[in-house]
């Protein structure tokens, strides 16, 4: 739950920009709006941040037509109030979620260029211009490597997925291997003492028990082998593996050369 809240509240989530909504209303400290004026204005927000969320969920090419959108309210608000600028800055930061294209670059040019339109517009100094372009530069070039830290996160954790789905795979295929010859040479044994028992039971009843005690003898230590294996603890050289294997053939009356 903190992870969670954590993330949320982290610097480097975008929708925590829209804080900076607030220079909007910088200008009406010296020249407060009426009803109507106000009430268009929050409608105009409302507007902005639903193309401002709607574009960060997406990603793609539909952010083109969100920054368009949002510079225009920007180009129509600042001859009602100079904090109408931020939207213009905001929809550079926009375009800079986007990888870096020749599109994106001609819609960063073309919003500078409606921030220089604005400023004439209203009649503002070169100066308030040339503020704003690198407020809106400084924007898009924050969003563009935020963007990119999240990219290069993303391809991070889908390595480490692949990662460990490939070592998963690697552990079931070595417990396969394992539980396939263990069980594999265990029940040759089994089967040939349990032939071996039965062909005894009437000529030679105690030998046949004999078979039988070391069948279950054989069953206990295949047992705990399998949990060996399974836990990943089995680890016994050929050598070892090829000595037993003597030895129970041995047992059944078999010689048995091992080179």
């Amino acid at each position: 739950m903190m992870q969670r809240i954590s993330a949320l509240l982290s610097p480097n989530r975008p929708w925590l920009h829209l804080v900076y909504l607030g220079f909007f209303f910088f200008g009406w400290l010296y020249q407060p709006p009426g009803p109507q004026q106000a009430l268009i204005a929050l409608a105009g927000m409302a507007v902005f941040v639903a193309l401002y969320v709607f574009s960060l969920r997406r990603r793609d090419w539909t952010v083109y037509p969100a920054a368009l959108g949002a510079a225009l309210l920007g180009f129509v608000f600042m001859p009602v109030t100079m904090g109408g600028a931020v939207y213009l800055v905001f929809a550079a930061a926009m375009l800079g979620w986007l990888p870096h294209t020749r599109l994106r670059t001609a819609g960063l040019v073309a919003i500078g260029l409606a921030i220089l339109a604005a400023v004439w517009l209203t009649q503002q100094p070169l100066s308030y211009a040339i503020v704003l372009i690198v407020l809106a530069a400084v924007a898009a070039a924050g969003a563009a490597m935020g963007a990119r830290r999240q990219r290069q996160e993303a391809d991070s954790e889908a390595r480490q997925r692949r990662a460990s789905a490939v070592a998963a795979e690697a552990e079931r295929q070595r417990i396969a291997r394992d539980l396939h010859d263990l069980l594999g040479h265990t029940l040759s044994v089994v089967t040939l003492k349990a032939d071996l028992a039965s062909r005894l039971f009437d000529a030679d009843p105690g030998r046949a028990r004999s078979e039988l005690a070391e069948i279950q003898s054989i069953s206990r230590t295949a047992l705990a082998e399998v949990r060996e294996a399974v836990a990943g603890l089995r680890d016994r050289s050929l050598e070892t593996a090829a000595a037993e294997v003597r030895q129970h053939l041995e047992a059944a009356g078999l010689a048995v050369l091992l080179e």
